[in-house]
């Protein structure tokens, strides 16, 4: 097969491969914070959301910082080819951009010297942490003082001057970070990475700091595309074989997500393979469906690359979804990530169960790799965007072959179809069929090389696919040797290839991942068989444990209020993600994860302060999780900061388009602010990418009975009910609508059967007999009845206060006098309780000082309550006492901005006769 003829397909491929290079790589920040006051903010661009600025946040084009009531520094090189920036000193906000010259409302505060801000290194605005190390994990070689001096020395005069009077500075992390890109600039990673993870140290939160000194070890190696020929690196001495087979045919989601029909089938086949004497593995972790969650995958690699040493080759072999994360449109600074959707993925939030591509490349091609060679097949949607490899210093030792299913553009899809040996990938099986049998093997030739493989697998995919896939070549060596025909393979049956090609019909109903899954009534194969994934250490299997018992939390989550949240639930996972970081320590991603759940419990807690403080430090970790926007959002909205839970919500909803729950929270937040069309917008939009959950009708409903539209309001608690009839919440709502609209036995007739009900949460017992009680307190003959199901709420407030009132109106003063003191026992803060008290005691002749001190009691908690105030002055004057009555009522209107309350307490100031005390 000649070279030429796949000649334009490499150019196509460099093409795609450079324009999307363009969008990915690292970019040079335009300075960063040296020291901010408290309420400083950054407000990063593509995000809505300001978080509180600290030292060492890195500040890029379009990002905005505002300096608080203090006085923020930060250093500024707008013009990356200038010789020299600036510090500045911030006294209110500026957004930042490339051609700003200078800052409005700052003032330089000093010549920069030696600490030139136009030195600092390129950075990730974003990066993905899912793999990100911790300092505790970073293996960086230390250097002492005298050891950087004497690699210093070497180099030339200027730039040996400018670190000679950087590093005199070594409490300085701002003199640091300039050190280290210098050092960095002058090929001396090994010493850059150490004055970098100093910095780490000191700049604490810093995830895009720790994959900067990872990439700096790991630097990833140039692929070449049938590129020029280079220099064959010498023979390395047989090694071992490691392997990560990972095939999901079924997912836990499904049908959300779209099972497929032969991933883990090709998956279990290709770790035949390599068990065979001629696929030579000694070890082959083997995760089929659901056994590949995100926490095995990465944690069981890790192990993989810890155990492979510089002779060994290590193999990843992928079937299943893949897409770029988030779908849809994103706004600027929201970059795409391409995945593979892991076995427990949720389309409301991939981001939660998938593991990056550029992930994929950094454990396979790092240029730290402790392993001689690597191997990568990637049967996914999207493979092609596996090779994003910027152009580095290849390690000369690394040998590294790989053949990816697809290209890298957003139609790239993987087909799987019946033909191909009861059911195959075609690349899979094509694969598989050019490693055992003598097709893609030169006559004479031992080995099947990578030169041969690839061009074996590229057309027979291109032609059985009508050329609707296309494969993307990952070799550096075209001739190295893949597969040794001296030893045995798998058995392999030869099908005429011309019997394989895929009937155009099916070309849109059989791809991996594409965007049409196949027919909802084909038969769906058997999953593979799920053998057992070799054991790994002690601590990689609790790893694996322990992250997957923390994801769930976090997929309960994403249900929002079809599955009921309680503190005790993110207190668990606050303590099993607590101890993966014993085992993993300071990992950015397990903290991030930590942080989450801490802060949800604290908003349960209503420790307002203190959740929005770790959630903010969760998105500073894991800046692309929705969860935690979202999060915040609802802490936010708890406190009524509205416009800032607006803000956090929509930030939630660009990282995760599809998920349901913070479009539902938005709606409420515009509820609250009496926007309600825009709420009821809102919960629309929500009901459309979670038509199945029954609280978003439900909650809808809820504002259509606010707003007195009883039909609406009604139509969406039915139609919550058809989704749920099991849960007793709307079946309460709708009798609470129907008793108000004076149907008093429908009512009745759907309270009982909520009441029926089994299983349900406290909460919404409560509500159902509350509601019950209201419609049997109507009449005389039932109210005995009504009374026992609001004592069988116990501090339900809503039934204590409905009981109260319900007493009086009977006649019951004494008992309801009684009930209001219960609640003030529960509640001292209710001034309702208080002002109803008072109404009962003025009317059944109660002593008027005891009138005095249930108000006096009210007004020890809150001394500047008008309303208390107010009716403190009129019982006063009631009694007699014009001047302490003028006394409460001047106080009362000192205190109120209610123009109404203004002009009745003046009214009754000029009604009082003030007697003079003797």
């Amino acid at each position: 097969m000649a070279m030429t003829k796949n000649a334009g397909i490499v150019a196509l491929l460099l093409a795609i491969l450079v324009s999307y290079l363009a969008a990915q790589e690292e970019e040079r920040p335009l300075g960063w914070v040296g020291a901010a006051p408290d309420g400083s903010t950054l407000s990063i661009t593509g995000t809505r959301t300001p978080q509180p600025a600290q030292p060492g946040d890195f500040v890029f084009a379009g990002d905005k910082l505002s300096s608080g009531p203090g006085v923020l520094t930060f250093y500024y090189c707008p013009d990356s080819g200038s010789l020299s920036g600036q510090v500045y000193a911030l006294h209110g906000s500026v957004q930042l951009t490339q051609s700003l010259s200078t800052i409005p409302g700052g003032s330089t505060l000093k010549a920069t010297g030696a600490l030139n801000p136009c030195d600092v290194p390129a950075l990730e605005r974003e990066p993905d942490v899912t793999t990100v190390l911790s300092t505790s994990q970073l293996h960086v070689t230390r250097f002492s003082a005298q050891q950087m001096a004497s690699a210093v020395a070497r180099l030339g005069e200027d730039p040996r001057k400018q670190l000679q009077q950087l590093l005199k500075h070594a409490d300085d992390p701002n003199r640091r970070l300039v050190a280290a890109a210098l050092l960095e600039r002058a090929n001396l990673n090994e010493q850059a990475a150490w004055e970098y993870f100093q910095v780490a140290e000191r700049w604490s939160g810093q995830p895009r700091l720790l994959k900067h000194i990872q990439h700096l070890l790991e630097a990833p190696t140039h692929t070449r595309l049938f590129g020029e020929p280079e220099a064959q690196p010498p023979p390395q001495p047989n090694g071992n074989v490691y392997a990560l087979v990972v095939g999901i045919t079924h997912y836990e989601q499904a049908p959300k997500i779209k099972d497929l029909e032969y991933a883990a089938r090709d998956a279990e086949l290709f770790a035949q393979y390599l068990r065979s004497p001629r696929g030579g593995a000694k070890e082959v972790v083997f995760l089929p469906d659901a056994q590949a969650t995100s926490g095995a995958i990465r944690n069981y690699f890790m192990a993989l690359k810890r155990k492979a040493g510089k002779r060994d080759t290590v193999w990843l072999f992928v079937a299943a979804h893949g897409g770029m994360l988030p779908e849809g449109k994103t706004p600027p600074g929201v970059s795409k990530m391409p995945s593979i959707l892991t076995h427990r993925a949720d389309p409301q939030d991939v981001n939660i169960n998938s593991v990056s591509l550029q992930d994929a490349e950094d454990w396979m091609l790092g240029r730290a790799a402790p392993f001689g060679a690597a191997r990568v097949f990637l049967d996914v949607c999207g493979a092609g965007y596996f090779v994003q490899f910027s152009a580095a210093s290849a390690s000369p030792t690394k040998n590294y072959f790989g053949i990816l299913a697809t290209h890298a553009g957003p139609d790239a899809v993987a087909y799987e179809n019946k033909l191909f040996d009861g059911g195959h990938g075609a690349f899979t099986y094509f694969l598989l069929r050019g490693l055992n049998t003598d097709e893609a093997r030169e006559p004479g030739d031992l080995y099947v090389r990578a030169a041969r493989l690839t061009s074996y697998v590229t057309e027979a995919v291109e032609k059985v696919t009508s050329f609707h896939q296309m494969p993307t070549p990952m070799v550096r060596d075209l001739s190295q040797a893949v597969a040794d025909f001296k030893k045995q393979g798998i058995q392999f049956k030869q099908v005429p290839l011309d019997q394989l090609r895929i009937p155009q019909k099916e070309l849109d109903i059989g791809r991996r991942g594409g965007k049409k899954a196949p027919a909802a009534d084909q038969q769906r194969t058997q999953p593979a068989t799920e053998t057992k994934p070799t054991e790994g250490p002690a601590g990689v299997q609790a790893s694996i444990v322990l992250e997957d018992r923390g994801e769930q939390i976090l997929l309960d989550y994403l249900k929002g209020e079809e599955v009921p949240q309680t503190a005790d639930e993110f207190h668990r996972g606050g303590q099993i993600f607590d101890e993966a970081l014993r085992l993993q320590p300071g990992s950015p991603y397990l903290s991030a994860r930590e942080l989450f759940c801490q802060g949800r419990f604290l908003v349960f807690q209503k420790d307002y302060h203190e959740a929005v403080d770790a959630l903010q430090r969760s998105i500073r970790l894991e800046p692309r999780a929705a969860y935690a926007y979202n999060a915040l959002g609802i802490a936010y909205l708890e406190t009524a900061r509205y416009s800032d839970a607006e803000m956090a919500f929509a930030d939630a909803i660009d990282r995760a388009p599809r998920w349901a729950y913070p479009r539902h929270n938005l709606g409420l937040t515009h509820w609250q602010q009496g926007r309600y069309d825009q709420a009821i917008a809102d919960y629309r939009a929500a009901m459309e990418q979670a038509p199945r959950y029954f609280y978003l009708p439900y909650n809808l409903g809820l504002l259509y009975a606010t707003l007195n539209r009883s039909s609406e309001a009604e139509e969406m608690f039915r139609h919550a009910i058809d989704l749920a009839p099991g849960r007793a919440e709307p079946l309460t709502a709708l009798g609470q609508l129907e008793a108000r609209n004076g149907s008093d036995r429908k009512a009745k007739q759907d309270l009982e059967r909520a009441l029926s009900l089994p299983g349900q949460t406290i909460t919404a017992q409560q509500a159902a007999r509350h509601n019950y009680a209201l419609v049997l307190a109507k009449r005389r003959a039932t109210f005995d009845e009504a009374l026992k199901y609001w004592r069988l709420n116990g501090d339900y407030l809503p039934s204590q206060f409905s009981m109260a009132a319900a007493l009086a109106r009977n006649g019951n003063t004494g008992k309801a006098i009684d009930q209001y003191q219960q609640i003030l026992r529960l509640v001292p803060e209710s001034i309702a309780a208080r002002l109803e008290l008072v109404d009962l005691m003025e009317g059944g002749s109660y002593p008027v000082d005891d009138e005095i001190h249930v108000l006096r009691e009210g007004l020890c908690d809150d001394p500047g309550n008008a309303v208390l105030l107010e009716r403190l002055g009129v019982v006063l004057w009631h009694a007699g006492r014009s001047g302490n009555a003028a006394a409460a009522l001047r106080e009362a209107l000192k205190r109120t901005a209610d123009p109404t309350a203004q002009q009745r307490i003046r009214k009754r100031l000029k009604s009082i006769t003030v007697t003079p005390v003797r």
